[in-house]
């Protein structure tokens, strides 16, 4: 079984079975002792699982290179998360689909709900010319708030007035 924080391991085997379905269940019905074979509805939940997970591998990827900087990409990581949550949202045609997707989207809005008003993570996106607006482009007071708070800093700092 997968350690918690391992779990993008899983992900690949499941890519990797649902790569070899037809082989595996020519093999599976050749046996002389057979192996219970996956159900059609497990078959086709395999997809869905993978269409659901890759999101985060993809992001997972992205923040462990090692050749970006990573705090000003969070806000805009946890955007571009919420809106594919959306899509995913509406487009589970399968019951475990639909269960794994509201689980998933109700764990992350419980995680980073008002990530968007920490204020490190606001300046770092800020200040960083990939994401600025980008990153608070569902909650414009909380780009506001953080531009304020930017130039606040900034005026104490160099004593501006």
């Amino acid at each position: 079984m997968d350690v918690v924080t391992r779990w993008n391991s899983t992900l690949d085997m499941i890519e990797r079975i649902c790569s070899l379905q037809e082989p595996l269940e020519a093999s599976l019905g050749i046996l002389h002792n057979p192996v219970e074979n996956l159900s059609e509805g497990e078959w086709q939940t395999l997809p869905e699982v993978i269409k659901i997970l890759k999101p985060f591998k993809q992001l997972t990827e992205e923040m462990s290179s090692g050749n970006n900087v990573t705090i000003s990409m969070v806000l805009a990581s946890i955007e571009s998360m919420s809106t594919i949550f959306k899509n995913l949202e509406t487009n589970a045609s399968t019951d475990s689909g639909k269960k794994l997707t509201n689980k998933i989207i109700t764990e992350f809005k419980s995680r980073f709900k008002n990530c968007n008003r920490h204020p490190v993570l606001s300046k770092a996106a800020l200040l960083d010319p990939r994401f600025k607006k980008l990153a608070f482009r569902f909650d414009a007071s909380s780009y506001e708030s953080a531009k304020d708070a930017l130039k606040t800093e900034l005026q104490k700092e160099f004593n501006f007035h």
